[in-house]
């Protein structure tokens, strides 16, 4: 799984740095498409490897869960929300997304997630909804999360978001409830197995790219089902080779990528293109978003490496737990009551003798 939620971190900087590129025409729309043809792999799969990761503590107490799931997730999204809105205010420039603007603009988000951190909101999200619905029987849950993942295109949420996560939580509750099936399939990965899977997707994603499917939310839905067993298997596949091991790496350290991408290369194109870049070079490179995408990961990487040696690892990680700080008040407390009952009786005699 590592080697898929390093491929999955890749794509999904694949996709921001395209978007960025097109949009200044600095790189060919080709790349739209390309991106919408992982699209119902990518996340798909970056959630089922979520969902794996819970599994072990799905079954802790609340006070836990929400201690090891659910606050460290939300105080990252809290402070990148801020942090980001503040960079990107400063230097609209290197922006690829709305985030800049006026106060209300992160203080919204931290209700309507509308930035690329919204997978991180929903991460949260799901681990408290997971955990919530323990007691309910995993089919039960997963018809329930299916059946969203099919009416929501047909509903108006009102943001993208909300839309994504209620599309998405089917994904998420599958590998915390079908681990054991996500491992049986790739074990069983074979190179025409893997093969066949690929001709599987290609056929499906045709048929709802520009077919007769196009329109069917349950075609898309079934189309992403048929992407997340497609990208076990070649995750699986290749991590049996040596060429896997820079994903392998990179699948451990997705944290950093996912919060200083975006920062990262708009801060170097927005400077490319100040210092007189004409836009239509870099679209003559045919590689070019994966040029800049190959970028990002590694100033990301160095970033997060960089900001904990001047310390500021608080970026990365939530600081010590804020439910002990009352303990501590409190024997904080004790310790000057204490020390104030042993100075009363020499402060008696004190008045004694005087």
């Amino acid at each position: 799984m590592d080697v898929a939620k390093g491929v999955c971190i890749a794509l999904v900087v694949l996709l921001h740095a395209s978007n960025f590129l097109i949009g200044r025409g600095m790189a060919h729309p080709l790349w739209n498409d390309i991106n919408a043809l992982v699209q119902p792999i990518r996340m798909p799969l970056f959630f089922l490897a979520s969902g794996l990761f819970l599994a072990k503590t799905l079954t802790m107490p609340w006070a836990q869960v929400l201690r090891r799931r659910v606050l460290p997730l939300l105080y990252l999204y809290v402070v990148w929300t801020f942090v980001r809105w503040a960079y990107f205010t400063l230097f609209p420039a290197t922006a690829g997304t709305a985030e800049p603007g006026s106060i209300w603009k992160p203080i919204r988000a931290l209700v309507i997630p509308d930035s690329g951190l919204w997978f991180i909101y929903a991460l949260a999200v799901f681990a408290f909804v997971a955990r919530a619905l323990v007691r309910i029987p995993a089919v039960l849950q997963l018809v329930a999360a299916f059946g969203s993942a099919v009416a929501v295109p047909h509903l108006d949420f009102g943001s993208w978001t909300w839309h994504n996560m209620a599309t998405l939580l089917v994904f998420y509750l599958l590998g915390v409830h079908a681990a054991r099936h996500a491992h049986r399939i790739a074990a069983a990965a074979t190179p025409a197995r893997v093969a066949a899977a690929v001709l599987a997707f290609a056929c499906a994603f045709a048929l709802v790219r520009d077919g007769a499917l196009a329109q069917s939310s349950l075609a898309h839905v079934a189309t992403s089902t048929v992407g997340l067993v497609t990208g076990i298997a070649v995750a699986a596949l290749l991590a049996r080779h040596r060429v896997a091991a820079p994903f392998r790496r990179l699948g451990t350290r997705t944290l950093a990528v996912f919060l200083l991408h975006e920062i990262a290369f708009g801060t170097a194109l927005a400077l490319l293109l100040a210092a007189g870049l004409e836009p239509t070079v870099m679209q003559r490179i045919p590689v070019t978003p994966l040029l800049v995408a190959a970028f990002a990961i590694v100033v990301s990487l160095w970033g997060r490496s960089a900001f904990e040696r001047i310390g500021l690892g608080v970026l990365f990680t939530m600081p010590p737990r804020l439910p002990d700080a009352p303990a501590a008040t409190g024997r904080a407390l004790r310790r000057v009551w204490a020390a104030r009952g042993a100075a009363a009786p020499a402060s008696r005699r004190e008045t004694r003798e005087a």
